[in-house]
């Protein structure tokens, strides 16, 4: 083969040739795809003995490179090359999604072979399993399959086989993933303050995110109140079912919740848990106006109010209520910038005796 001869022009436009670097990140989601700067490899016919390299890749299906770059193609240099695009693809069959790279040859005709390999950036190989490829020579395609989460840089090569020192090469990074695991239930125990702690699991990555809980919120779940009003009305219905026959009743009404406020449902968190305090100082309040039932028609009306503790309900009602099963609280957070909502119902490990009376203390048969 004779030795190809050089313009002048062409000389300088090869010798300008900078050196640029940009990363990509397998299994992102981007909102549609971009074009993607040329990864360029200079071909063995003309600047096989330089051992040209070019670096590149792409960042969450995006370029990485500054915003100034607008991500528009590189003018073809036209010297005999290898020029390599990339897109992502999301749905693929691999777990974490595909980029897939497409490069052209100039000349169309070349007797040389384009070689792709990957390894980790510390030149360890990676394990089988994590990320696979597909090279299809004759449709210059190179699929770069992500199976598996890796904690280490990937670095794929494109080369020349008869000089490895014609190469390029493109970085990819895996984002971590996360996955928020809610408790399904709040557990109360004597003397320790009650908490919603969620798990985060994690795959690794190279690109770590933020796992921190923020934005706490607790409330009172509407079901759980929608029980203490029906609780403290159905015990002043009991209290005039069983004065009836003596009293007149008039203008019953549910005048609103006791403890039971948001700022109550914050604090429930943040201090120990007292069977005791909570028994006896959240309900619901109700209001009416009673008077004698009798000939003496003058009887005034009498205002009347009264509430409802939790402590006063039945032991059947309570343990059902507080079963686990019930939605008591409603809780919120976000996690890496998403949000999470669930509702919690309790359950009391153990509510202890604390005393025992009786009406007397000594009888005779």
């Amino acid at each position: 083969m004779s030795r190809p001869i050089w313009n002048r022009k062409q000389k300088e436009k090869h010798t300008s040739m900078k050196k640029n670097k940009t990363n990509a990140i397998i299994g992102s989601k981007p909102n549609r795809k971009r074009k993607a700067p040329y990864i360029v490899l200079g071909a063995l016919a003309l600047v096989g003995g330089l051992g040209l390299a070019f670096y590149g890749g792409y960042t969450l299906g995006k370029n990485a490179k500054s915003d100034d770059d607008k991500n528009s193609e590189t003018v073809a240099i036209k010297d005999n090359q290898v020029a390599i695009k990339c897109a992502y693809n999301a749905k693929s069959g691999a777990k974490y999604g595909t980029y897939d790279l497409t490069y052209s040859v100039t000349p169309t005709i070349y007797t040389d072979q384009i070689i792709a390999k990957i390894a980790y950036q510390d030149g360890t190989n990676v394990e089988s399993g994590t990320v696979a490829l597909e090279h299809d020579t004759i449709k210059h395609e190179v699929k770069v399959n992500c199976l598996k989460a890796f904690t280490k840089k990937i670095v794929l090569t494109l080369y020349a086989e008869s000089n490895p020192n014609v190469k390029g090469t493109m970085t990819f990074d895996f984002r971590e993933r996360i996955n928020v695991i809610l408790p399904d239930a709040i557990n109360l125990v004597e003397g320790q303050v009650p908490a919603i702690n969620p798990r985060v699991d994690t795959t690794g990555g190279t690109v770590l995110v933020d796992k921190n809980v923020t934005d706490v919120t607790y409330s009172w779940n509407p079901d759980f109140l929608a029980w203490v009003k029906e609780k403290s009305m159905k015990e002043l219905n009991n209290y005039k079912t069983e004065n009836q026959a003596n009293m007149s009743f008039q203008d019953d009404a549910f005048t609103g919740f006791v403890g039971l406020g948001s700022e109550d449902a914050t604090s429930f968190f943040k201090k120990a848990f007292k069977a005791n305090e909570f028994l006896t100082t959240k309900g619901g309040k109700y209001t009416w106006q009673e008077a004698y039932s009798d000939d003496d028609s003058e009887d005034p009306w009498s205002s009347c109010s009264s509430t409802w503790y939790l402590g006063s309900a039945t032991k059947t009602d309570f343990m059902d209520e507080f079963s686990g099963t019930k939605p008591v609280f409603d809780w919120t957070c976000k996690v890496n910038g998403v949000s999470y909502a669930k509702s919690f119902g309790l359950t009391l490990s153990s509510i202890n005796v604390t005393s025992i009376s009786l009406s007397g203390s000594t009888y005779c048969f």
